[in-house]
């Protein structure tokens, strides 16, 4: 079938659009409030989508971001805009771990779902986010290299086979592909030009690591070389091993909706 919001063709039985994050909802019945709420947002997304696809178009003429001489801070609301952006990486460090089979990696799914909506639905992101996503279970691996936000495509995300001998939840090696692809990837400041923001990790898990993760943990945290806000997945997730890593950490099940958009507005675009 074909999403109404990109117009794009997707599974038959799609729970939302690869292409574009759209969430297909089907109702029994309807309120005449809930039907017009309903129109609102598909109003919003398809209007997103289209100045996605021009922001594209025009990023096809010119030269790529990490080759210009000049970069700036994002523009305040109502300004002029001609220079271009500094660039604000995000990596997603994704726990696939066995222990993560059922309800966490469902919880996982959504929040990746929720935080590509919200920065879809901002202008701003979608002109200066870059996205990476690394995954970890008995090895860590980075799936999608550093992208920007437009030709970002969500990888699968399962969980590992359970019953495996093998199973582990390497977060330490995670830790460690993190800091090398922060050194290998992040463009640093020069006294010629300014570099990108400082790098935002999201780091989903339901805590519970089987490698030797304590020494990766303490360089992540004692280096600062990104902001990390860790959340806590599923009914059975332990967060004090989180916590050694970051002051920020949410349980995923009890986050409100609609509250990520307020915590991206101060973590994003950080020096």
């Amino acid at each position: 079938m074909t999403c109404p919001v990109c117009d794009l063709s997707i599974e038959e039985e799609a729970e939302f659009c690869p292409h574009c994050a759209w969430e297909f909802k089907y109702y029994l019945a309807v309120s005449s409030e809930l039907e017009a709420a309903y129109k609102q947002r598909f109003t919003i997304a398809k209007q997103n989508w289209q100045a996605l696809q021009r922001l594209k178009t025009q990023k096809q003429v010119t030269a790529p971001i990490e080759k210009q001489k000049t970069v700036a801070t994002p523009p305040m609301p109502g300004s002029t805009w001609t220079e271009p952006m500094r660039r604000q990486p995000v990596y997603l460090l994704l726990d696939t771990s066995g222990s993560m089979s059922g309800e966490p990696i469902e919880a996982v799914r959504r929040g990746v779902k929720t935080l590509l909506a919200e920065l879809r639905s901002d202008p701003c992101a979608i002109e200066a986010v870059y996205l990476s996503v690394i995954t970890f279970d008995s090895t860590a691996s980075q799936v999608a290299p550093l992208r920007d936000l437009m030709n970002f495509i969500e990888p699968t995300i399962s969980a590992f086979d359970a019953t495996s001998a093998s199973d582990a939840t390497s977060l330490g090696a995670a830790l460690s592909l993190l800091m090398n692809c922060v050194e290998n990837e992040v463009i640093k400041s020069s006294p010629t030009q300014k570099g990108d923001f400082k790098p935002i990790v999201f780091l989903l898990t339901d805590g519970q690591p089987t490698d030797q993760w304590e020494n990766a943990a303490d360089q992540v945290k004692q280096k600062k070389i990104s902001n990390i806000i860790a959340f806590a997945a599923g009914l059975g997730a332990d967060s004090s091993s989180l916590k050694r890593i970051t002051d920020f950490v949410i349980d995923l099940n009890k986050l409100p909706p609609d509250s990520l958009k307020p915590l991206l507005c101060t973590m994003f675009y950080k020096a």
